[in-house]
């Protein structure tokens, strides 16, 4: 599974939930620590809500195993979710030679795709 910005979420949520079905899950500029969302993008994003409050639950079903098959991608830089806030402990990281949210996105859905389906590929 692949969830980018606010999808990265969803993806850690499926994983946790059904670990025996996700063979792999990658983030793309998604806040996953601190995994809480500020007032003004609750009230921007009402989709966001459920998946950011139910996050914390599901991230403590997420062993350090499981952990293991999850990778982190985020830019130098971000505006919206800072780099340090886009990587789960445990898990591996890849930070795309971008600066900024939507850049840092597109290039690693781009240029640097084959480093998230050379993660997937991994048995």
């Amino acid at each position: 599974l692949v969830g980018a910005s606010g999808g990265g979420k969803p993806v850690l949520s499926l994983l946790a939930r059904h670990p025996d079905y996700v063979h792999r899950a990658v983030t793309i500029s998604s806040k996953v620590n601190p995994y809480d969302i500020g007032s003004g993008t609750r009230q921007a994003y009402p989709n966001l809500v459920l998946s950011s409050d139910t996050l914390p639950n599901d991230l403590n079903q997420i062993t350090a195993e499981i952990r293991k098959r999850v990778i982190c991608v985020h830019p130098l830089s971000d505006e919206i979710v800072a780099p340090e806030d886009a990587v789960l402990e445990g898990a591996s990281q890849y930070t795309v030679q971008a600066d900024g949210h939507v850049a840092g996105i597109a290039r690693a859905l781009t240029v640097d795709s084959n480093v998230i389906i050379d993660f997937i590929r991994q048995d």
